[in-house]
């Protein structure tokens, strides 16, 4: 993982630097800027944490395996503002603003999302011979980031009303609010909600992200246009834990609006 890190990041300062950096200055006097509004949505596959307080089955003398009866679930939805500047020979598009992220995940046993009532066991508590456990359904964390996306754009093609290009970028987000909550298998178990959330960490304040696309644009009216790519792949470049999994790599898709300005 540290591996393919280094080599998505080498790759993306190589593209910054040759081709919007050292360009002749005489070529970037002349840009195009655009306003685009956008929205998305990732979703990764996820490792799950040994927690030592779950277990999968229970015997009778306590024992049971762990978190591979488990199944994550793990799922961005995103949309936000920015502006991109583009070479003079409509090469090459720089692009930075504002993207509001809501990662919604989740822990459920495995054959959960297709039969329902299956259950896990958190441990309650445990006090010299006696062990409490809980059966739990799915617990479920929601985190809201705000993120500062800084991607380049290539497109290779000469303008026409439908173009293909391709895209490489990188995404700081910083946490501002976070919520959990856990679905029992009784309702009566309700009123430890809050000592099971407490088992759980909270997710890291601050994450790197980083994706490949493809993606193809639909000219408009007053030369604007409709984007469409497929992210693939997408994936947490820095080490990162949302309480519940730890996201690793996925894909995703998004849809924007560029007008010039």
């Amino acid at each position: 993982m540290i591996k393919s890190v280094r080599f998505f990041s080498i790759v993306v300062l190589i593209f910054f630097y040759k081709f919007i950096i050292a360009q002749d200055y005489s070529v970037n006097l002349d840009r195009s800027k655009f306003i685009s509004f956008e929205t998305g949505i990732d979703f990764l596959n996820s490792d799950i944490p040994e927690f030592d307080f779950i277990r999968g089955d229970i015997d009778a003398y306590g024992t049971g395996s762990s978190t591979n009866h488990l199944t994550a679930y793990f799922q961005k939805f995103y949309f936000g503002i920015a502006c991109e500047i583009r070479t003079k020979n409509n090469l090459f598009g720089l692009s930075s603003g504002l993207r509001f992220s809501r990662i919604n995940n989740s822990l459920g046993e495995e054959s959960y999302w297709y039969e329902r009532g299956e259950h896990y066991y958190v441990l309650l508590s445990q006090e010299e011979t006696t062990t409490h456990y809980l059966r739990v359904e799915e617990v479920n964390g929601s985190s809201n980031y705000l993120g500062i996306p800084v991607e380049l754009r290539i497109l290779p093609f000469q303008p026409r009303k439908f173009n293909l290009y391709f895209k490489l970028g990188l995404e700081c987000s910083f946490l501002l609010n976070y919520s959990s909550n856990v679905i029992f298998i009784k309702e009566s178990m309700n009123i430890y909600e809050e000592e099971i959330i407490d088992k759980f960490d909270s997710p890291d304040r601050v994450f790197l992200a980083g994706h490949a696309a493809i993606g193809f644009n639909i000219s408009l009216r007053h030369k604007a246009y409709l984007n469409f790519e497929l992210d693939l792949p997408t994936a947490i470049l820095s080490e990162y834990s949302s309480g519940l999994v730890e996201p690793d790599i996925g894909a995703g898709f998004r849809l924007f609006v560029q007008v010039p300005f």
